[in-house]
């Protein structure tokens, strides 16, 4: 079953590296990490090993949408993508 309330998916990842996961699978529409997307039609099918239900993105508004969410609360600062925070947040990892 696929759902459309972004926040049933947002409210459930855990760390920025699955955000980051997500975010990569959406913009490039494909399988990145935990995460498969399938186009189908002006519909994105979102799913994942993590989730009961897919996430359906109905069109490329929602699709934007849901990504500025994503980046909204993953990103670790104000502007910075989540791709820039996973960045940082590794490579701050590896100087550790």
């Amino acid at each position: 079953m696929a759902i459309t309330e972004f926040n049933c998916f947002l409210n459930n990842i855990e760390d920025l590296e699955e955000a980051y996961f997500l975010d990569q699978a959406i913009r490039s529409e494909s399988e990145v990490g935990y995460y498969n997307c399938i186009r189908s039609g002006n519909q994105l099918i979102v799913s994942s090993n993590l989730w009961a239900d897919s996430l359906c993105l109905a069109s490329d508004a929602a699709k934007k949408s849901f990504l500025d969410r994503l980046q909204e609360r993953w990103a670790i600062d104000k502007g910075w993508s989540i791709e820039a925070s996973y960045d940082f947040k590794r490579a701050n990892e590896k100087d550790d």
